[in-house]
């Protein structure tokens, strides 16, 4: 926009369409000259936007910084927002297989906890992992043990009793079905030998997907009423997410 301005300024006039005197720029003028100085008005002009309203602008770096803060905060999370998350529930697939291959349950107990230690490992790694607090307030070490807890209890022991009782309580319902009526047709379905067989393993399987979400729910608010309030976690707590005020996470 100051192009003739510059020029105006380099002393140099020529005749116009009209007859007018116009302004001439040298083009070795111009490089040398003009070019910085639009670059320098644009950086004067176009300010980096604050981060916060009411605070002042900020440098490019700082730029960059925050771009990359809130690109990860507003990431879906590698380990619990994809389909990874479903390795936690490994060991509900073990119990499901319980009744027809026992010794399948200790090996997806052992890619279960694999899962949890590495969600441990990746939030501590997030908050920093050199002992300083991070953006939520809350040290690398802290992160760790708030997820070690809640993983233990949200991929393994909860998820796990419940299709374990599950699968059980399906195994007593075949079991009984000789006590229903005679020529009922669910009795002649129970009594076929796949059924007894298949039926309480099936029936685990089928409510995993049914317990996840309110399972980890469920951890969440027993964490926000027990652990993070001893250790001043905010409640709900995932690192990189913005934590849910305490009226909201009921």
């Amino acid at each position: 926009r100051n192009f003739a301005g510059a020029a105006m300024a380099s002393g140099e006039t020529g005749p116009g369409r009209d007859g007018t005197q116009v302004a001439q720029v040298d083009d070795d003028e111009w490089h040398a000259g003009t070019l910085e100085q639009l670059i320098s008005e644009i950086e004067n002009e176009l300010p980096v936007a604050p981060r916060h309203s009411g605070s002042a602008g900020m440098s490019i770096g700082e730029a960059v910084s925050m771009a990359e803060e809130e690109a990860l905060a507003g990431e879906p999370d590698l380990l619990r927002d994809t389909p990874l998350r479903l390795l936690g529930y490994a060991n509900e697939v073990g119990e499901g297989f319980r009744p027809v291959a026992p010794r399948f349950v200790v090996p997806t107990y052992a890619v279960a906890l694999g899962y949890v230690v590495a969600d441990t490992v990746h939030k501590y790694t997030l908050a920093g992992g050199d002992g300083a607090a991070g953006p939520q307030g809350v040290s690398p070490g802290l992160a760790a043990a708030d997820t070690l807890v809640w993983q233990l209890f949200a991929s393994v022991a909860v998820p796990g009793f419940i299709i374990n009782r599950a699968v059980w309580f399906a195994q007593q319902g075949v079991e009984q079905a000789g006590r229903l009526p005679e020529g009922l047709p669910l009795r002649r379905l129970l009594q076929l030998p796949a059924v007894r067989r298949w039926l309480p393993t099936a029936a685990g399987l089928a409510l995993i997907p049914f317990i996840v979400e309110p399972v980890d729910k469920f951890v969440h608010r027993q964490m926000d009423i027990t652990f993070r309030r001893w250790f001043n976690v905010p409640t709900h707590f995932v690192w990189g997410e913005t934590p849910t005020p305490p009226e909201a996470s009921s």
